[in-house]
Formats: structure tokens, C-alpha cells, sequence
């Protein structure tokens, strides 16, 4: 998972995050296989948070004493600007991507964030870090089990590491009932164990001074009981190499190996292929906005700067037809999405009491709503089916299709069902066919 990610954003802390985006956009996408696990015998990097709500630090400055919680501090400081915990660590309800398990340990942690200021280089602070908070979480958190395979507690944070976090958001936390015909796991061992004295073990096995890290290894052997390998394979240690692709015991290995997953691929879209069920597009389209404002107006938090913005939409909205658009602008990260969603939901509310017709696209955030000409169709079917136009065809020529949009949404609703129509981050839309430019809305 990690052969596309760059120096700069491993050296940033970023690795993890990428990595869980990842997951998802594969557990939503795939037809068929999502994840393969293939467990070795490294446990891998243990790296702190890169974010900690602030909640959560200042919990962990109790079990510390005053010169670890000054080193802390300095290498941590609070984004008072950040109000909610990173998706990859407390997930919201299912949006735009793959239900996933609601983790209640983390739902009240959203509000400013403590961000991590440092980098592994140099590796001693870096190192003195991560030992003084895999302690006090320990200390705070006593009585927690953080083997748990089913727990998503904080205190895994600290202990764990990236590879048991990708085995627990890609197994762990993802099985639905009946199996996981969409996860395989491959257990490579080698004949004898990884020898610590050579020259290439480091890359192997985890080491610690030259020496064999045997807290990793335990944590290791404890994530391998988590989860049945659907496939075994032991081959013999090729010294200063490990595996070499020259020798034959490892070049059958390596060929097993591929014949055996493209096996499984193969047949697991085929069984896709054959048990596929269309969707339809449009409602699928409606459903995932409706839920990714479902999402966030949940967490929208009613700060006095908030709460005014809002009731300005509340009231432009409430207004009926006024033959102009509202617009809410600010800086990037303000909040203007968040506010959005809260309008949004209402409306929603309003509109499935009273007959009306509310529709909302987050632009960028899905296929459909990241091109001009491809929103206006996809909000153009919608208005279709609302306002029963089922003889209106929808052009293929960009020109006509913003014209059909601009009298679907000037000339189609009534007083009798009215329209709503939220466009929120119309700056993530490419300059195809002038989306940037606006000349297409009414």
C-alpha cells in the first residue's frame, strides 16, 4: 500500500491516512477481492497520532511528569481551527464510501486538535516521544485491552502499528456477517525464523538495537491470532538477500504465489460479475450527498460565527423564490460545509413534509460532481423525476444542457413543491466547459 507514497508525505506522518483512504475508496470500488493481507514477520513502524484531540492530550499530560509533559508540549501544538477528529480514525455513518463499524469510544472527540510538529529525523526525540505516550496511555487507559481485535479504544493509537491498523480497518473492522469473501490472507514464514545477525534481517523482522524487538514480535504473533490465513507458504532464509527470486525454492514461491492470487481475483469478479445488480445512478448519486450532509450536519457545531451564517440561509431559504441565489463564502477549512450540511438536512426535512424537492451536490466529492457538464445532467435527471418531465430529453450538446438546467430550476418547481438546490465547493470544479467561470448557473 505504500509503493505511491512519497518521501515528503512519509517524512509528514501522512503515510497512515493515505493508507486508510485507500482502503476505503477499494472496499467501496471493488467488485470483487478489496484486501490482501499477506502477514510476515515484521510488526512494522508504531508512530504516534499525527493529530490527538485535545481532549484525549490533555488526558495523557496527567500521567506524565513536568519535564515529559513540557517535551510533549513542544512537540505538539493545538489547531484551535480543526473541529473534528480525522475520518480514518473516527468514522462518521456511511457517506460515500463502505459502511463502516461506528467506534462509540471516539464519538465525543471531535473539536481542536493537538497536531504533531516533528518528523522521524532525527530519530532520538522522535523516539523519546513515541516511548513517553505509549506509557501514559498505558497509564491512563489501565485495564483497557488493547488486543481487542474488535476494540477501536484510543489506547490502540499508541500501540499499535500501521500494519495492524490497515489489518484492522481492511479485516478486523470490515467482515460482514456471513464471512469475508472479499478479504484473503497469505502467511509467508520462513523456514527457522529470520536470522537477527544478517546484514538485510532489518528488513524482515523487527530489530531494536541490533537486536530482535521482542515487544513487536509478541504484538506480531497476537495480531497473526486475530485472523486465519486462507493460504500458508514457508521457504527457506536466502542469506544477505531473504528472498531471492534466483533460487528455485523462492522463484516456485513467488510463482505459486501469483497463480494462486490471480486465481482468486478472477474468480471472486466473476461471482461479482455474475450476481451484479445495477444501481440506479441517480438515486444512488442523490443518496450519497443526502448522506454526506447527513454526516456532517451531525457534527456541525453552533459556535455564535456559525450559528449567524445559518440563520441567514435558514431565512433565505424559508423566503420562498426570490430569483437570486444565496451564496456563503469564506476561507478554505471555515466551515462553510459544515454549515451547508445543517441548512441542507433541514431542508431536506421541510421538503419531505410539504411536498417539496430538495436537492444537494458536495462538488469533488464524487464522480458526477467533479465536471460542470456531468453535475448538470445528473441534477437534471433528478429534476426530471421530481417534477414528472419523463418526455424531456437530456442533450448531449454541453450549450443545451445548461439551458434545459436553467429552465428546470427557474420554471419547473411550483408554490406547490418547491425547490431547493444546495452546490457546495463550486471551486472543486475543474475549467471544463467553464465550470469555474459560473456561466451555467441561471
Amino acid at each position: 500500500m505504500r509503493w505511491s507514497i512519497g518521501k515528503e508525505e512519509s517524512d509528514s506522518m501522512d503515510t497512515s491516512a493515505i493508507c486508510m483512504r485507500e482502503l476505503e475508496n477499494c472496499q467501496f470500488k471493488s467488485a470483487g477481492i478489496n484486501y490482501l493481507w499477506i502477514p510476515c514477520d515484521k510488526y512494522g513502524f508504531r508512530p504516534p497520532p499525527k493529530t490527538i484531540p485535545q481532549a484525549v492530550f490533555e488526558l495523557l499530560l496527567t500521567a506524565m511528569g513536568p519535564e515529559e509533559q513540557a517535551f510533549v508540549k513542544e512537540c505538539y501544538k493545538l489547531d484551535t481551527n480543526s473541529t473534528t477528529t480525522p475520518e480514518h480514525f473516527k468514522p462518521p455513518l456511511p457517506v460515500c464510501g463502505p459502511p463502516r463499524k461506528v467506534r462509540e469510544e471516539w464519538d465525543q472527540l471531535d473539536g481542536p486538535q493537538y497536531v504533531l510538529q516533528i518528523s522521524t529525523k532525527p530519530w532520538e526525540p522522535f523516539a523519546q516521544l513515541v516511548a513517553i505516550l505509549r506509557t501514559a496511555a498505558i497509564t491512563v487507559w489501565d485495564g483497557e485491552d488493547a488486543r481487542d481485535p474488535k476494540s477501536s479504544h484510543w489506547l490502540k493509537k499508541f500501540i499499535i502499528s500501521v500494519t495492524e491498523e490497515e489489518q484492522s480497518n481492511g479485516i478486523l473492522w470490515a467482515i460482514p456477517e456471513g464471512g469475508r469473501t472479499r478479504i484473503k490472507v497469505s502467511l509467508r514464514k520462513f523456514e527457522g525464523g529470520v536470522p537477527a545477525t544478517d546484514p538485510v534481517a532489518g528488513k524482515f523482522i523487527d530489530l531494536n538495537g541490533g537486536k530482535v524487538d521482542e515487544e513487536a514480535q509478541e504484538l506480531l504473533r497476537q495480531q497473526k491470532g486475530m485472523t486465519t490465513p486462507d493460504r500458508t507458504w514457508t521457504v527457506p532464509w536466502a542469506p544477505g538477500k531473504g528472498i531471492d527470486a534466483t533460487k528455485a525454492e523462492h522463484k516456485e514461491y513467488l510463482t505459486n504465489f501469483c497463480t494462486w492470487y490471480t486465481k482468486v481475483c478472477v474468480e471472486s469478479l466473476e461471482e461479482a460479475l455474475a450476481n451484479e445488480v445495477v444501481p440506479d445512478t441517480v438515486v444512488e448519486e442523490a443518496r450519497r450527498h443526502l448522506e454526506f450532509a447527513q454526516a456532517r450536519a451531525a457534527k456541525f457545531h453552533d459556535t455564535p460565527t456559525a450559528m449567524r451564517v445559518l440563520e441567514r440561509v435558514r431565512a433565505y431559504m424559508l423566503a420562498g423564490y426570490s430569483g437570486k441565489a444565496s451564496v456563503v463564502w469564506g476561507k478554505s477549512g471555515a466551515g462553510k460545509t459544515y454549515i451547508m450540511s445543517k441548512a441542507v438536512w433541514e431542508a431536506a426535512e421541510r421538503s419531505t413534509a410539504s411536498n417539496g424537492v430538495c436537492i444537494v451536490r458536495f462538488l469533488g466529492t464524487s464522480a458526477d460532481s467533479s465536471k460542470v457538464a456531468l453535475l448538470l445532467e445528473s441534477v437534471v435527471r433528478q429534476l426530471v423525476r421530481a417534477y414528472d418531465k419523463d418526455d424531456v430529453e437530456i442533450p448531449s450538446d454541453f450549450r443545451e444542457l445548461a439551458e434545459l438546467f436553467k429552465t428546470a430550476v427557474t420554471t419547473w418547481p411550483t408554490p406547490d413543491k418547491p425547490l431547493t438546490l444546495v452546490l457546495d465547493s463550486v471551486d472543486q470544479l475543474d475549467d471544463t466547459n467553464g465550470g469555474r467561470a459560473l456561466l451555467w448557473l441561471p
